[in-house]
């Protein structure tokens, strides 16, 4: 009898503990949910605030006077008229121990009749001469490569630090400018659709697929403003962002929530285990899209700088790539 009065009371003590434990991790949990929100809502209003300020208005102007003939280059390829005058552009552009400031890399497959073209944009610091421990991307890049199935295309989005150094009238070089490295992303993804210069050898391209991460995200999204002059025509083109990021500077860091309106399925891996910088559930899916939260598909809790790395994340994008869709 007395020893079942014990057991009952230690049933009850030992179920009462584990109610305040599930309580305060839910606390806790809320509290880091209300955080992350507020801390997005400021981000939001200082985004606002820095863009319409007076100071931001003089100092893109400024940067935009000293960033002119760097910026008119991007925008007419040099002023190439010729396919031999695109072919020197894109060389000039094209990333090698003697150009680091070249913002791409590019692969030919096999001569195919179904020619599939990868495009994988990086994200903001990276570029193509980095480690590919310090770039799930170039990872990506670097196993399709091996693979030699399809055409590919890796590309840098340029530098906030760069692009900041040169606002501010740090640094002269406006190379790295994201308006200038956005030209040059356009005019590269349209030479190779349109097989111009360095990519007159390559075959017609039949479907596109689009990798993408943080800043690279907000590019793949920016890049519906002009997709269908960049295309030229109806080709079927999917995309897959990994914790997309709105493109420049002045975005703050903010997350992306919308899809790019030209991907005929999308996929976007997202996380929220830190509060500087995370991207964000798609708000607008379409039918065969998907939104993934890092910690449903990876143990580790992944923040920012490590998700475009987890092996979750790469054969995902791997299965993603080498799923046709058409079959």
């Amino acid at each position: 009898m007395f020893l079942d009065y014990c057991s009952s009371i230690y049933n009850n003590c030992y179920r009462g503990i584990q109610v305040l434990k599930q309580t305060a991790a839910d606390f806790c949990e809320n509290s880091a949910d209300l955080l992350c929100e507020s801390f997005n809502r400021v981000r939001k209003k200082l985004k606002h605030y820095i863009k319409d300020s007076s100071l931001n208005i003089s100092l893109e102007e400024y940067q935009n006077q000293r960033a002119h003939e760097t910026l008119a280059n991007a925008k007419n390829r040099n002023y190439a008229k010729t396919n031999t005058q695109i072919a020197q552009y894109h060389q000039s552009i094209k990333y090698s121990s003697d150009n680091k400031q070249g913002i791409f890399l590019e692969h030919q497959a096999p001569v195919a009749k179904d020619k599939k073209q990868i495009i994988l944009l990086m994200g903001n610091l990276q570029n193509p001469g980095m480690s590919e421990h310090e770039s799930g991307i170039l990872k990506i890049f670097n196993k399709l490569k091996k693979e030699n199935k399809h055409d590919l295309l890796l590309v840098r989005v340029g530098s906030a630090k760069e692009d900041l150094l040169h606002k501010l009238g740090f640094s002269d070089n406006a190379n790295l400018n994201t308006d200038v490295v956005y030209e040059h992303i356009s005019n590269l993804i349209e030479d190779r659709i349109k097989q111009r210069g360095a990519f007159s050898s390559y075959d017609a391209v039949t479907q596109i697929d689009s990798i993408a991460y943080s800043w690279g995200g907000g590019v793949q999204k920016k890049l519906e403003e002009r997709w269908s002059k960049i295309v030229g025509r109806e080709i079927p083109t999917r995309t897959f962002g990994i914790d997309r990021i709105n493109y420049g500077c002045e975005s703050c860091g903010e997350e992306l929530c919308f899809r790019p309106n030209y991907s005929k399925e999308d996929i976007e891996i997202y996380q929220n285990n830190e509060f500087l910088i995370n991207g964000e559930q798609n708000q607008d899916c379409k039918k065969h899209d998907q939104f993934i939260d890092i910690n449903t598909i990876q143990r580790q809790q992944a923040n920012h700088c490590e998700i475009d790395d987890c092996q979750s994340v790469i054969e995902r994008a791997m299965n993603f790539i080498n799923c046709d869709p058409r079959n």
